[in-house]
């Protein structure tokens, strides 16, 4: 079976300390069931203790974003999660 990769955008970072968007990319990721599914989560750099560029958290890819370079409103929230594979199910 092929592997299945999830992009997660919009978290302020894992492990979660903030609120329940956070709280559930935390709890997706550690409670994964199977190999086939690899998760990637974009972070928010100025609000995480790690500050490396990538790290590992509950087996998934945490990826820091700079929110200024994205150049995003401060009160605009997005938060996002797909796929690369549009026929994904659970």
């Amino acid at each position: 079976m092929q592997k299945r990769e999830v992009f997660i955008v919009g978290a302020k970072g894992i492990p979660a300390r903030y609120g329940g968007f956070e709280s559930f990319v935390d709890q997706l990721t550690a409670r994964k069931q199977t190999n086939r599914i690899h998760y990637y989560v974009a972070c928010r750099r100025d609000l995480s203790e790690n500050k490396a560029d990538l790290y590992e958290y509950n087996d998934a890819v945490d990826c820091k974003i700079n929110p200024n370079a994205v150049r995003k409103k401060r009160s605009a929230s997005f938060k996002m999660v797909f796929t690369t594979n549009p026929s994904f199910r659970s």
